[in-house]
């Protein structure tokens, strides 16, 4: 769940001692609370090679897919992005999953 207005980051992968990406899947989703719509940026990185994908302006209650792919190594992604009025009603919708 993401508050309008606010960002959320999901990371899948390795990174070496240093900190840096080794075999990383990361998606940042930033919301925007003026015109209800929200942005997608997918990086993946793989052997130092990296891939970023952005999309902009994505409108609630739709879902979409998307791929991504370097070195041979491909992601896809399913969106599926819902707005609810309030923090109770969202929680409420999850729990039903």
């Amino acid at each position: 769940m993401i508050q309008l207005g606010k960002e959320a980051e999901i990371e899948i992968g390795t990174q070496d001692s240093d900190g840096k990406d080794q075999d990383m899947f990361r998606v940042l989703i930033t919301s925007h609370a003026l015109d209800n719509t929200y942005d997608i940026d997918i990086e993946l990185t793989n052997k130092g090679a990296e891939r970023v994908t952005s999309i902009a302006d994505l409108a609630f209650n739709n879902t979409f897919a998307l791929t991504t792919s370097i070195n041979d190594i491909t992601k896809l992604v399913k969106i599926t992005a819902t707005q609810h009025k309030n923090l109770a009603e969202a929680q409420a919708a999850r729990d039903k999953k």
